[in-house]
């Protein structure tokens, strides 16, 4: 790209280099996730429930509750009436110091900038949902990079969702890639 020569680009700016405190809730949370640990799901800010089809919110909740991690899901609005095991529901996460933690196996995001430069640097592995502007992009050379899976929301279901987080926990190849 053309730049002006004055212009430096930098990354990773927003990511703090020694973790803060967590929440005490999501400290224990992560804590005991054993050795199965915990997988972070986030689309984002921009992406609200509205924007995701009912069917599709529900794939995500028959697939997550077969799992034998626990899943920090942050999303806008009430998922299910019933109470899940390993299933817990926020409206925000602290994002950068939640990757940070050890416990945490695998991030499912949008693909955001932001969302992936946090990934790499605390090493955990992706599953890339991307919707929109430069996340297909991010996701495409995170995925050529080896550190992450795509999925395509359009085309995805409860198989294909499971046969990726099920790749990516197990195949040492891709996570080492992060590492």
């Amino acid at each position: 790209r053309p730049y002006v020569p004055n212009m430096i680009e930098v990354g990773g700016l927003q990511i703090n280099r020694t973790p803060s405190k967590l929440p005490n809730d999501l400290q224990t949370i992560l804590d005991q996730a054993g050795e199965y640990g915990v997988i972070y799901f986030s689309l984002g800010t921009n992406v609200k429930s509205k924007y995701i089809s009912v069917e599709k919110q529900q794939e995500f909740v028959n697939v997550f509750r077969k799992l034998n991690q626990t899943v920090l899901w942050k999303w806008d609005e009430p998922l299910f009436t019933e109470e899940i095991d390993n299933i817990f529901v926020n409206r925000w996460f602290p994002q950068d110091d939640l990757l940070a933690h050890p416990n945490v196996k695998l991030f499912i995001t949008h693909g955001g900038l932001l969302s992936i430069t946090e990934a790499i640097y605390h090493a955990v592995p992706i599953i890339g949902i991307p919707l929109f502007a430069d996340q297909f992009l991010n996701v495409a050379r995170a995925h050529r990079a080896g550190y992450a899976l795509p999925i395509y929301l359009k085309d995805s279901n409860e198989a294909t969702l499971s046969a990726a987080i099920v790749e990516m926990l197990t195949n040492n190849r891709l996570v080492d890639h992060v590492i």
